[in-house]
């Protein structure tokens, strides 16, 4: 009894810290993308011979946005106000969870460097693909390892954790990318 005591009281308190964090977190991504644009708008380097990316690849990665919107406000709004996801949030959150996963496929074949036709993109445009991306798969990964019958209670709680931090850094990610890709589209990059 007292064991099941101590998870609640540790997975409470992982909880509550990760709320205290996501605005925080998500206010200062912001903040540096806004100093970021001031300092790339100030400095333009127009990078020639850039090729436009197709229209499924653009598609694909506008899907991708609004899945991760949605799997951020069911998720983190819910954190935020109540410390977890229930009712309409979670079904939401579980229904984006399966478009964020097949358009994360879509946004790695579309928008990872890759050979000479990404050599002239800027480093923040390939390092944030890769930090999105691989940030995606921890999470998705992470609740397909709790789907199995792999783990037991405790092991499920952090798996849980571990959904929420990567969660957020997919998040994060994903504005940085979506900074380096509109730089690069208007020409500052």
């Amino acid at each position: 009894m007292e064991l099941i005591h101590d998870l609640v009281r540790s997975n409470l308190l992982a909880t509550l810290q990760f709320q205290a964090i996501i605005l925080p977190a998500l206010a200062g991504a912001t903040a540096v993308i806004a100093i970021g644009g001031v300092l790339v708008y100030t400095t333009q380097r127009h990078v020639s011979d850039r090729r436009p990316r197709g229209w499924i690849a653009t598609t694909g990665y506008a899907a991708f946005w609004l899945a991760i919107l949605v799997l951020a406000a069911t998720a983190f709004g819910s954190i935020v106000q109540q410390g977890h996801m229930q009712r309409q949030a979670l079904l939401g959150h579980l229904m984006a969870a399966g478009a964020f996963t097949i358009f994360l496929a879509v946004v790695a074949v579309g928008y990872l460097p890759r050979g000479e036709r990404d050599q002239n993109r800027w480093w923040l445009e390939k390092w944030s693909a890769w930090l999105l991306i691989l940030s995606g798969v921890a999470t998705a990964g992470t609740m397909l390892l709790g789907m199995l019958p792999v783990v037991d209670t405790a092991g499920l709680n952090n798996i849980t954790a571990v959904h929420r931090w990567s969660g957020l850094a997919t998040a994060v990610a994903a504005m940085f990318h979506l900074f380096s890709l509109l730089a690069g589209r208007y020409g500052m990059r």
